[in-house]
């Protein structure tokens, strides 16, 4: 099987020899920025609940969606999505 393929040039397709592509790039830069946005705003949840200027609704409101940004940043690492291996 072996010197059957020694005249091959090569056995790695086109678009895996320059892995990643430029469009991995663009979706590993996405995923890492919306991490990192992720993070920003469970860190703006600091202001909004030591001022109290919010109402408690729109508190709680905010909180529910910082919390999903970082659920969601934590599944992007879990999936390994956030590209941290390829930098």
């Amino acid at each position: 099987l072996f010197s059957d393929m020694a005249g091959t040039e090569s056995l790695t397709p086109p678009h895996l020899a320059s892995y990643p592509t430029t469009l991995g790039w663009v979706w590993v830069i996405a995923g890492l920025l919306a991490a990192a946005l992720s993070l920003l705003i469970a860190w703006g949840l600091l202001p909004v609940w030591r001022q109290r200027s919010w109402s408690l609704w729109r508190r709680l409101g905010f909180t529910a969606y910082a919390s999903l940004g970082l659920i969601f940043a934590g599944l992007l690492y879990h999936w390994n999505l956030l590209g941290l291996r390829m930098l």
